[in-house]
């Protein structure tokens, strides 16, 4: 037999797991073999303690499971995570809202004077056929544009918007 094939026996028999017939022949080879048998008594020892060991321990009761106490960190926790939200969302409102008045100089607004572009109607001939009519629009489209004296000139988003000649 191979060392591996013994040793296995070995522990089987020191654990009471082997059937008699092979524990018959499993004596047998020991009477013959010293150092087999010197084996043999290292794991009957080994086995032995372990059975005094185990012999005096009873079921250990487990504490109860937490639950309440696990709920209310999971309450706690989502607390946390929605106030922290909330504040980051106020801070970017705060820096927003203060790098949009240091970029306009603390003062927003679209214009500093006000425009008001007026212009003539023209008549509404009679015999118009109405608003969408064909010759109204044609009309309309051939006249000459109308002029203002000003307008809103607003080169970049960044800048301020500034009122400028046609």
């Amino acid at each position: 037999m191979n060392a591996e094939t013994i040793e296995r026996l070995l522990i089987d028999r020191s654990l009471g797991m082997l059937s008699e017939d092979v524990e018959t022949l499993l004596e047998a080879h020991l009477a013959v073999d010293a150092a087999t048998a010197s084996a043999a008594a290292g794991f009957d020892q080994t086995a032995a303690l372990a059975r005094r060991a185990l012999a005096g321990e009873t079921a250990v009761e487990l504490p109860p499971f937490p639950a309440e106490r696990l709920r209310s960190e999971g309450r706690s926790l989502r607390r946390w995570i929605w106030s922290r939200n909330i504040s980051a969302v106020a801070a970017t409102l705060v820096i927003g809202v203060g790098l949009g008045a240091a970029m306009f100089g603390g003062s927003v607004s679209v214009a500093d004077k006000a425009v008001v572009v007026i212009t003539d109607t023209p008549p509404v001939s009679s015999g118009s056929a109405g608003m969408w009519s064909t010759r109204r629009l044609l009309e309309r489209a051939t006249r000459e544009p109308e002029k203002s004296a000003s307008r809103l000139i607003w080169d970049s988003p960044v800048r301020k918007p500034r009122l400028g000649d046609t």
